[in-house]
This record gives C-alpha cells, structure tokens and sequence, in this order.
C-alpha cells in the first residue's frame, strides 16, 4: 500500500470526485503548465478532499507542527478547496508564470504548496500563514509519507 492510499484510509474524511483526464488537460491549458507527473497521477488516483488532522511531519525542525486539513482537487462542490484558483495564485508575488502552485491547506490557514519551476519541480513546502516557507518533500508521495498520528490528540 503506498503512503498515498494508506493517507486516505486511514485520514480522509471527505474525498472529492475523481477527475478526468480531460479536466486535467483543462487545468493545465488554464494555468499554462504541464503538472509533476507524480502529481498528475495523484489527482487522477486520489484527487483531493478534506482529512482529520494528521500531523504533518517536516525535516526543519523550526516548522511548526501542524495538522492536514484538506488537499486541494479539481471539480470540488467547495470552491474554498478547489485547485487552480486565480486567488490561490495570486497569493503569491511574481507567480506568473506559475511556479508556486498551493494545493492544500491546515486549519491553521497555512498552505501545502507543490513547486512548479524547473529547478525544484514536483517539491512540496509548507507555507505558514504569517511567516516562512519549509520543505517538506522531494514529491507528493514523500509528503503522504511524512503524515503521521497527531500527538495533540
């Protein structure tokens, strides 16, 4: 079982509807980039939804610990959790072209991101809400890895 499946087993309490290949091809046509294809494999696995808080696990110790809330995905009910958003994007100063795509988020307002620019393609980072950024994975399924039972609760 990969770190993936065993995540959504065990941590999701809300999957989203699966997408098609087509809506990804539309995503990346909107956004004017070609996705990580663990990523983009990922989404047509597993897409995104909402999980109950496990904690997330990163090699910086000065990340602060925090909780996976949801994972963003294409086609969500919710637009708050729906990936490719121009206000998800805007976040961001100098994000065109895209290089920092956000694709989940904690409860605490901080963001998941997945890099898109050539030099750290496919990597994942924590983005704190009200201050810095900590890597926290070569790819999406190191940071499925990196999840862990909360020692909160």
């Amino acid at each position: 079982m990969s770190s993936i499946q065993y995540a959504y087993a065990r941590w999701a309490r809300k999957r989203l509807p699966l997408p098609s290949e087509h809506q990804i091809a539309a995503l990346e046509d909107r956004l004017r980039v070609e996705l990580p294809g663990d990523y983009r494999q990922y989404l047509l696995d597993f897409n995104g939804g909402f999980f109950e808080d496990p904690e997330i696990l990163s090699p910086d110790k000065n990340c602060p610990r925090r909780g996976l809330d949801a994972m963003f995905g294409i086609g969500a009910d919710e637009r708050s959790v729906e990936l490719g958003t121009p206000q998800k994007i805007a976040l961001f100063d100098d994000n065109d072209p895209l290089a920092v795509l956000p694709i989940g988020r904690t409860g605490f307002g901080d963001l998941i991101t997945l890099e898109i620019a050539p030099d750290d393609r496919g990597s994942v980072y924590f983005k704190q809400a009200s201050g810095g950024w900590f890597e926290l994975a070569d790819g999406i399924e190191g940071f499925f890895a990196n999840l862990r039972e909360p020692e909160w609760g």
